[in-house]
């Protein structure tokens, strides 16, 4: 799979970047991003990896808009909100289906140290699929859900950050799930002009007790 991201900080506030700590009580970020992926594989019910059937090929494009709004001085309100085109294609046909996607909304919770160099953070929030599976192809699962989960931020050295962290997602609409286990390691560095470069490896583990195939 092919993922190119691009982030642009529209709205924030001045202070040394913090990682995953809290925006502070009354303060807010806005940020916009652009997401392109593109597969020509797929899993099948044996968790292998197999080429798509006559050349078939699966892309989307998404814009999302993600929010921090502090409510407190160690909580916060977040929110993500996807528009999404997604192409289904083959040497026989092509579909395409744009929509809102899964949105989600959360509450994350802060513990610092003693010195406010390091947090332990708290994430609770659940998923609201903002569409129907009508229409191949399909926007995404299309099931309500939840996740948990934490995360340790804290300063490498000076005008750079890294996250660990660990999420559980489960999926409550349909009885055999999916559930998913995510395991995100971040690095991230300031640069002038309250630019940031970020680093990330993803490891995800996603279990169903539904194995048959579905071209979605």
């Amino acid at each position: 799979q092919l993922a190119f991201l691009l982030m642009i900080i529209l709205l924030g506030f001045t202070q040394q970047v913090k990682a995953d700590w809290p925006v502070g009580k009354h303060r807010w970020i806005l940020t916009p991003s652009y997401t392109y992926s593109q597969s020509t594989k797929f899993f099948n019910a044996d968790r292998q990896v197999e080429n798509s059937p006559f050349n078939g090929k699966f892309s989307s494009h998404t814009m999302s808009l993600y929010g921090v709004v502090g409510i407190g001085r160690k909580t916060d309100l977040v929110f993500n909100v996807p528009f999404a085109s997604v192409t289904s294609q083959n040497v026989l046909d092509k579909f395409t289906h744009a929509g809102v996607g899964d949105t989600y909304v959360g509450f994350n919770f802060h513990t610092p140290s003693k010195d406010l160099k390091k947090y332990f953070t708290v994430k609770v929030g659940a998923i609201i699929p903002l569409y129907s599976n009508t229409t191949e192809p399909y926007l995404g699962l299309g099931s309500k859900g939840f996740f948990i989960g934490s995360n340790y931020s804290f300063n490498v050295k000076k005008k750079t950050f890294a996250i660990i962290e660990g999420m559980f997602t489960r999926y409550i609409d349909q009885q055999d799930g999916p559930n998913k286990l995510n395991v995100n390691l971040i690095y991230g560095m300031e640069l002038p002009k309250s630019n940031l470069l970020i680093f990330t490896l993803n490891h995800e583990n996603s279990y169903s007790a539904d194995k048959t195939f579905t071209a979605n």
